[in-house]
């Protein structure tokens, strides 16, 4: 299934800050069949954002009305019939000429490890987008066949230093399926 490139998908979310349907996790774990799965940080709520594919983790004051996300956790998946570390490669590179007019600093690619050792790679974006400057960590990880998995952490820039342990032990728990 090719998705909305993976960086587009969560801009429009979150400088829109959509409204859905709210569902707790009971568990605290974001379980995607077929995908993946990871832990929320405390107190975040699963919600199914209008035009994402897949359940986002969530937090904000109102999570079932527009406006008020402070952060979220989304997931798109891709079938590019590449190597991982190429198919990063290219998303980065993307998102640099998609994000190019929000004055985006895209950073480098990063190896990653889950605690269960499930390799991967991250990058760091800051854009402004509707006047907000947004600090996204994006990760990577290779899922069944060719498939592809890629996990937006977003946050206002401003609250980077605070979300960024959070996404960190978030995506340490999360296991492909």
């Amino acid at each position: 299934m090719r998705t909305l490139p993976h960086g587009l998908l969560t801009l429009l979310l979150f400088a829109a800050a959509a409204c859905g349907t709210a569902a707790k996790a009971a568990s605290g774990t974001v379980a995607i069949p077929g995908v993946c799965s990871y832990r929320m940080p405390a107190g975040w709520t699963v919600l199914n954002l209008p035009g994402a594919v897949y359940p986002a983790a969530v937090e904000g004051p109102d999570t079932a009305g527009p406006g008020h996300l402070k952060a979220m956790i989304t997931v798109n998946t891709d079938t590019a019939p590449l190597p991982l570390p190429e198919w990063c490669s290219q998303s980065v590179a993307r998102n640099k000429v998609q994000f190019a007019a929000l004055h985006a600093q895209v950073g480098e690619l990063e190896r990653f490890a889950t605690a269960a050792n499930v390799p991967g790679f991250r990058a760091n974006v800051d854009l402004t987008a509707h006047g907000r400057p947004i600090h996204y960590v994006m990760y990577f990880f290779a899922g069944s066949g060719d498939s592809k998995i890629a996990v937006t952490c977003a946050c206002a820039a401003s609250d980077a230093d605070h979300y960024a342990p959070l996404f960190e032990a978030a995506m340490e728990t999360f296991v492909p399926n």
